[in-house]
């Protein structure tokens, strides 16, 4: 939404009519119908919007990153050749509650990789853009 220029100092943005608590006077004219914000305003306001999804992008890579430890190292245990292979037969582990962990956390796994593709699917889709337009002027 492009915000119209009201001066050096000042942007202006509408407010929806039913939206009374957002309402204020406008100094210049009187009317309630806009709300005045500083330009500072709204440059920080998008760059706290960019840093939050900076976050949510981290804590979804955080996330899989465990779920994936997790999910391999109990696998890794729920596998009896690699226990053979390794000479781990004498040691005794609570399987079923590792196998309970595993599924869990490969479902768990599953749900943080599905919101990282929805995420960065501008990314995604950009790229695949870009390949597919590289192929055709090579092949």
């Amino acid at each position: 939404m492009k915000i119209p220029n009201m001066g050096p100092e000042k942007w202006a943005l509408k407010t929806p009519a039913g939206d009374s608590s957002a309402r204020e006077a406008h100094p210049a004219t009187g009317s309630t119908s806009s709300i005045t914000f500083h330009r500072k305003a709204g440059v920080y306001q998008k760059s706290v919007t960019v840093m939050n999804m900076q976050v949510v992008r981290w804590f979804l890579d955080l996330g899989m990153g465990i779920f994936f430890l997790v999910s391999f190292i109990t696998g890794f245990f729920k596998f009896t050749l690699l226990m053979r292979i390794f000479g781990l037969t004498d040691v005794v582990l609570p399987l079923a509650l590792m196998s309970d962990i595993h599924d869990w956390t490969g479902l768990a796994l599953g749900f943080f990789v599905a919101a990282h593709l929805f995420v960065n699917r501008g990314w995604i889709k950009t790229m695949t853009r870009r390949i597919l337009r590289i192929g055709k002027i090579i092949s």
